[in-house]
């Protein structure tokens, strides 16, 4: 019945109605029908929406090869900001001891990384004292001790922190167990 009064009300229009009711009735039907039918920028922010949640979850070559946030990763000790890091961590560790001698990197013996806002650095450093006192200039060729007496190692975990774009680095954490002395082989794998 109702379904009936539509249609007789529809086929009134146009049939000696007043021409201002007919575009009443238009526009609202018009507006009406632009309710329903949603935006094409409306549909566009769906449609991408649905793309970012359902994307792809495997990850390409050049993906993997990125370091992932948060994610405490291997790192290559031969790596620049490795290496900066490193030099850091030695310069740190000359300047809190209380040692008269410069100490300097035998091996790097581990190195991790991992993106915060920044990166943090995790090195495990094996260091050897040198025959260069803190006072002398050039340290850049320090030859580690040669007699037995004096030939003393330290195995040492570093945290460093590190905001490149800012240029800035710090020790958060640190530990050493106690000094070893042990003969060197003469190999030096220091950097």
């Amino acid at each position: 019945m109702e379904k009936r009064r539509r249609q007789e009300s529809v086929s009134r229009l146009g049939k000696g109605e007043p021409a201002g009711e007919r575009r009443g009735v238009a526009q609202l039907q018009s507006t009406m029908a632009s309710l329903w039918s949603p935006s094409l920028p409306l549909l566009a922010s769906l449609a991408l929406t649905f793309i970012l949640a359902v994307g792809p979850v495997t990850s390409t070559n050049a993906e993997d090869e990125q370091v992932a946030v948060g994610r405490v990763e291997p790192a290559d000790p031969n790596d620049k900001e490795v290496q900066k890091a490193v030099k850091f961590a030695v310069k740190t560790y000359n300047d809190m001891n209380n040692d008269l001698y410069i100490s300097r990197p035998i091996r790097v013996m581990s190195a991790s990384q991992q993106v915060v806002a920044g990166k943090n650095f995790y090195l495990k450093i094996e260091l050897g004292r040198t025959t260069c006192s803190k006072s002398q200039s050039d340290l850049s060729d320090c030859p580690f001790y040669e007699q037995p007496d004096q030939q003393m190692r330290v195995i040492c975990n570093f945290q460093i922190y590190s905001v490149s774009w800012e240029n800035k680095m710090s020790v958060t954490n640190f530990n050493s167990n106690k000094r070893l002395e042990k003969a060197y082989d003469g190999e030096d794998l220091g950097i």
